[in-house]
């Protein structure tokens, strides 16, 4: 695996996932307001946010399709996809770090 495809998987892992997560939770708020401006209507954010969470998904699968990445990263996502398709937990233990 290259160095770059090494990076990108690692940073799916703990403890750089959790890093990751709540530095885009973080950085929502004022990118949003910088956008937008503070005087929007109350909407706003929250459809910012939503944006921001389908992006986190959308994104990430461009990239997987457009650029040309070894079998073994590829192997390691789809094992970590199927995972998180099979056991909802994962997807709470993403969340909460636990």
């Amino acid at each position: 695996m290259r160095p770059f495809e090494r990076f990108l998987v690692g940073l799916d892992s703990w403890p750089w996932s959790a890093f990751v997560r709540v530095l885009i939770g973080l950085c929502s708020p004022p990118v949003s307001r910088t956008l937008f401006g503070s005087g929007n209507s109350v909407w706003v954010f929250p459809a910012f946010f939503v944006a921001s969470l389908i992006a986190l998904r959308v994104v990430p699968a461009l990239i997987r399709f457009a650029l040309p990445f070894s079998a073994e990263a590829k192997e390691i996502w789809a094992r970590r996809r199927a995972l998180a398709k099979r056991y909802d937990s994962y997807q709470w233990q993403k969340m909460f770090w636990i």
